[in-house]
């Protein structure tokens, strides 16, 4: 017995035919020419400034953050960064003050007292070294203040742990700084990039309006954990560049592949895993098996059995069948 439903599985042939059109309609495309690569590529990536000139700044005894903080970012050497104020401090200080005061105060009394000869020698010579030592402690005291004081050894970039009016114990990390002295810059690429890098690479650097150089200096080897393999680029110590900025690094690849043509990434077609291209040959579409090589900024690097001067068909290939009469928009 007959029925309907014997069709379905012909249905998806039956649209797939509706929309692929016979060889002798004329399908509109368009097109771009195959040039060779005459040029070396240049990958783009981003690549954070360091160095060996890095200093952990501690709170050097527990007590209050006194601030406003410095910005995070530059710092130039000796600027102030931040005042930790011990608990007490400031009312010992109150109180060694006004003891110098009362001492000096004592000593200038006996001292006219001595020259009358109301008291004996001894006794003035005891007020004399009860304010040396009221000055000794004051002193100290001062010096404790001064070293609660962090300034900036070096300039350098400058990133801070805590925030202003954080209570901290001793030792507690303020700030990384991290200066000019011997830098360079690290970046992560994909081991399928870093086999086209050589040592000794000059790398374009940009910052902003600023434009400088660099040299490739080593690759790692290893691309654990996010599966990328750090590079080293050594740059000059005289170089505007503190440790901790981030800067666009443009690298040169080397070409090892001869051959070599590029196309708008359009043109280039995957299907079931491997790549191919439509050329025009004699007004037809013809479909042609390429190796990409690689990608970048929307062209693509490929190799295979093309000629330079020749149409690849960049709009319009998923309706192409080999044999496809076309007709290039202008």
């Amino acid at each position: 017995m007959w029925s309907p439903w014997r069709l379905l599985p012909l249905v998806p042939l039956v649209m797939f035919l509706a929309s692929t059109p016979a060889l002798g309609t004329v399908l509109v495309i368009r097109v771009a020419t195959i040039r060779p690569v005459s040029k070396r590529p240049v990958l783009d990536v981003l690549g954070e400034v360091r160095s060996l000139a890095s200093l952990t700044l501690t709170a050097p005894v527990t007590g209050l953050l006194q601030g406003p903080l410095p910005p995070a970012g530059d710092i130039r050497r000796g600027e102030r960064i931040v005042r930790i104020v011990p608990p007490g401090l400031a009312a010992q200080l109150r109180a060694a003050h006004a003891q110098v005061t009362y001492a000096l105060l004592e000593y200038r009394r006996s001292r006219r007292l001595f020259r009358d000869g109301v008291i004996a020698r001894e006794t003035l010579e005891r007020r004399r070294l009860l304010l040396s030592e009221d000055r000794a402690s004051l002193r100290s005291l001062e010096a404790e203040e001064q070293e609660t004081v962090l300034t900036a050894p070096f300039s350098g970039m400058i990133r801070y742990r805590v925030t202003s009016g954080a209570v901290v114990g001793a030792g507690t990390v303020i700030a990384r700084l991290q200066g000019r002295g011997r830098p360079w810059i690290h970046a992560l690429l994909p081991p399928a990039d870093l086999r086209r890098i050589r040592d000794g690479t000059v790398v374009a650097i940009q910052r902003g309006r600023w434009r400088g150089h660099g040299i490739v200096q080593s690759q790692g080897t290893s691309a654990r954990p996010l599966g990328l393999v750090p590079i080293i680029v050594r740059i000059a110590p005289e170089s505007p560049l503190l440790p901790g900025e981030w800067v666009t690094l443009r690298i040169p690849l080397e070409i090892r592949t001869p051959n070599l043509y590029q196309v708008p990434q359009f043109a280039v077609v995957m299907r079931g895993g491997q790549a191919f291209v439509w050329v025009i040959r004699r007004g037809r579409a013809q479909r042609v098996r390429v190796r990409i090589v690689y990608r970048a900024r929307g062209m693509a690097e490929i190799q295979g059995p093309l000629r330079i001067g020749a149409k690849v068909i960049t709009k319009g290939v998923t309706r192409l069948r080999p044999g496809t009469r076309v007709s290039v928009r202008p």
